[in-house]
């Protein structure tokens, strides 16, 4: 019996390229098959795209980060998307630093809560991301290589299934996490389930 496992971004891809009617391949490493690394480009550049949303796997809350030796706060190479946790906060995102907009200096001397959005490898994403991004990735691609508009058009409709799995899991988690950190939320929940008794 076969075990079901998570799907990587080889299986990604060659989901891709069986959706123009090529060949699957056994490596991504491989230069010389033009259309796989077109499908890899493709594959990374929208799993870039979808993450950068932020979704409950991919989102820090309250992030403390501290000023290195030069006094700056420099933000990993994987942060996609920068929201400070207070609101009046005057530091804002440059470059790969956080800057100081009122005395217009990267200089910061104090620890910056943020809210960030992690860019996660395939591997590591949920199965129901790793699946809308690749279907989006698939219809993508076929479009610009084939350009079919009857598969165009199936390909939008599982993208939309899997895009409706993916929002419904979100809706879960966030639900699942407003009521079990949020303690005036659950004072408001109870106080309204034990009134409406």
């Amino acid at each position: 019996m076969a075990v079901m496992t998570s799907t990587t971004e080889l299986e990604a891809v060659n989901v891709m390229l069986s959706n123009i009617g090529e060949s699957p391949v056994n490596t991504l490493d491989d230069d010389n098959v033009v259309d796989a690394g077109i499908a890899k480009t493709i594959l990374r550049n929208v799993s870039r795209e979808v993450q950068s949303e932020g979704w409950f796997f991919n989102t820090d809350y309250n992030r403390p980060f501290l000023p290195n030796a030069d006094n700056r706060i420099q933000l990993p190479q994987n942060i996609l998307k920068v929201d400070p946790s207070d609101v009046s906060t005057r530091y804002v995102q440059r470059g790969r630093f956080m800057y100081d907009r009122e005395n217009h200096t990267y200089d910061i001397l104090e620890a910056v809560e943020l809210n960030v959005v992690i860019g996660a490898s395939f591997e590591d994403l949920p199965e129901t991301a790793k699946r809308y991004i690749s279907l989006r990735s698939a219809r993508i691609f076929q479009e610009r290589m084939l350009g079919t508009p009857t598969i165009s058009q199936f390909n939008a409709q599982d993208e939309m299934r899997a895009y409706a799995s993916l929002k419904t899991e979100e809706n879960n988690a966030a639900d699942h996490n407003v009521l079990n950190d949020s303690a005036t939320l659950q004072y408001t929940v109870q106080r309204t389930y034990f009134t409406m008794r």
